[in-house]
């Protein structure tokens, strides 16, 4: 399955998967984070991926 994350194409070598499993595939830890499903920000993760999907994955980073 293609999909673009953050921009980028990406495929992914199932046919479902779970936003929140794709994340921990790859790493990435779900605090402090927002998604973004296909322009709409996401408050659940357990969110099936389809064929041609873009997600945006930010980072909330605090400063001063």
């Amino acid at each position: 399955m293609n999909i673009k994350l953050n921009g980028e194409n990406f495929q992914i070598n199932q046919n479902e998967i779970m936003i929140e499993k794709l994340l921990k595939d790859q790493s990435i830890p779900i605090d402090h984070i927002v998604v973004e499903l296909n322009g709409d920000i996401l408050s659940d993760y357990q969110v099936k991926i389809k064929e041609g999907d873009s997600i945006e994955v930010i980072r909330m980073v605090g400063g001063g």
